[in-house]
């Protein structure tokens, strides 16, 4: 995945709003429109894998295979599926396959008109803010990040980033943009725990912001 941020190395998850997991189950079967079909984690030939099917009166169908990581654990597989988009014409369905911690993603597939494909990747602690928009919250050393997944051309895109720094110091040009400059030949804002300072990404870009845009990462303190 490409991320927006300079620096996202994430060392704790903060509490938020989450999915609702299934309990561990290696499968889940989904209806969508008038086609059911089956999706199934499996590691019994030793390298992880999502394999899709699709029902049909006498036989199923494969239709689609997605590889894992190598570390993933089927047997601690936890699955969610939401609809979206107008009407609800689209479903998405959400594996976790046994993975845990800051970084923690699921892989997301999107069932949409006859097809199913890979849309990307969520955080596993993403809460739904829009019918498309997911958004999550996390640390790192001196700092608090707000990261926007939007589902975009039927794949999820990190489209906006806020970084509330509470301790450390930035690069800032004379356009309040953000320069990734060591040492800072321009000037240098210093953040501290009463006075943090706000970063907006976006489009692989760093801006200033007043600290008014941080007010939501400002209640996660």
């Amino acid at each position: 995945m490409t991320y927006l941020r300079f620096s996202i190395f994430l060392l704790v998850s903060l509490p938020v709003g989450t999915f609702a997991q299934d309990e561990f189950s290696q499968n889940t079967t989904v209806t969508h429109g008038t086609k059911t079909y089956t999706l199934r984690c499996d590691d019994t030939t030793g390298l992880p894998l999502v394999n899709v099917t699709l029902k049909g009166t006498t036989a199923d169908t494969m239709v689609s295979k997605q590889q894992l990581d190598e570390i993933d654990d089927c047997s601690r597989a936890s699955w969610v599926t939401e609809k979206i988009g107008e009407n609800n014409s689209s479903t998405l369905v959400l594996l976790n396959p046994g993975r845990s911690g800051a970084n923690a993603q699921y892989n997301v597939f999107l069932l949409a008109d006859e097809s199913v494909s890979l849309a990307g990747y969520l955080p596993v602690s993403a809460e739904k803010v829009g019918d498309l928009e997911y958004r999550s919250y996390s640390s790192d050393a001196g700092s608090i990040w707000e990261r926007t997944d939007t589902l975009q051309e039927g794949k999820f895109q990190v489209t906006n980033e806020l970084q509330l720094i509470m301790s450390g110091s930035v690069c800032m040009s004379k356009g309040r943009g953000i320069i990734m400059q060591e040492p800072c030949r321009a000037k240098q804002v210093v953040a501290r725990p009463r006075k943090p300072i706000c970063i907006e990404y976006k489009d692989h870009a760093g801006k200033l912001l007043p600290n008014s845009a941080c007010a939501r990462l400002a209640e996660q303190m």
